[in-house]
């Protein structure tokens, strides 16, 4: 009876460690999330279809995000603009009234938590007079899947907004069909005051039911030892 506890006991261990670890080497679903492709560029700003004269983003190598709408691109930011730097590497997305989003070759799976999160920052710099605000979105094919607000950060500094979207429990049926997409919305005012930045952009999927069931039948099996060796 001892050694068969000490068996359960032990699989506990190894169930809920896995687990742990396995949600540690999760991998970014994203490329580019950083959008640090154009990493030559030390200073001013990269422009879709090399607007203003700026240097062309897909030029560049940068196709993994589509921009649309309003004024955005790729920028380095200069060192007074964040008072503890980008949140990763050195550059990032400046969106005007406009979204930018990227398409990823994973569809909808059940019994699956979905984490997405973004850091939209508010630039301290001469005629940037407020946050421009924006959503965090996932969608599935057409289908949006949940969205949420910007967190509004102080001037100079990122703030992080995150969601989760849970399969857990859903038949295939249940799913909406198409590939998983992100999209970053600024509601900046194109050209104007209020511009929005975004930096490091996360999707992790985790398949929910096996860590925990497991561990919930080790636990079951424990209690039941318990009882026989009481009665």
């Amino acid at each position: 009876m001892k050694r068969s506890l000490v068996v359960l006991v032990a699989t506990l261990a190894v169930l809920l460690v896995g687990g742990a670890s396995a949600q540690d080497e999760r991998v970014n679903l994203l490329a580019d999330p950083g959008f640090e492709k154009l990493f030559g560029l030390n200073s001013g700003f990269a422009s879709p279809g090399a607007a203003w004269g700026y240097t062309q983003v897909e030029s560049a190598g940068c196709v993994e995000w589509t921009w649309s709408g309003g004024t955005m691109g790729i920028t380095n930011p200069s060192t007074g603009f964040y008072v503890k730097g980008v949140p990763e590497g050195h550059l990032v997305a400046y969106v005007w009234g406009g979204e930018v989003s990227q398409v990823v070759d994973v569809v909808l799976e059940a019994n699956t938590r979905y984490e997405l999160s973004v850091w939209a920052g508010y630039r301290e710099q001469s005629g940037v007079n407020s946050f421009g605000g924006g959503l965090l979105q996932l969608w599935a094919g057409d289908t949006l899947l949940d969205e949420k607000a910007l967190t509004v950060p102080e001037r100079g500094y990122f703030a992080l907004t995150d969601l989760t979207y849970d399969t857990t429990g859903f038949g295939i049926s249940d799913l909406p069909a198409g590939n998983l997409k992100v999209v970053l919305v600024s509601h900046g005012i194109a050209g104007g005051v209020a511009c929005t930045d975004f930096d490091n952009v996360k999707l992790l999927a985790t398949p929910v039911p096996e860590p925990a069931t497991m561990a919930l039948l080790a636990l079951g099996g424990l209690a039941m030892l318990r009882r026989r060796k009481a009665a």
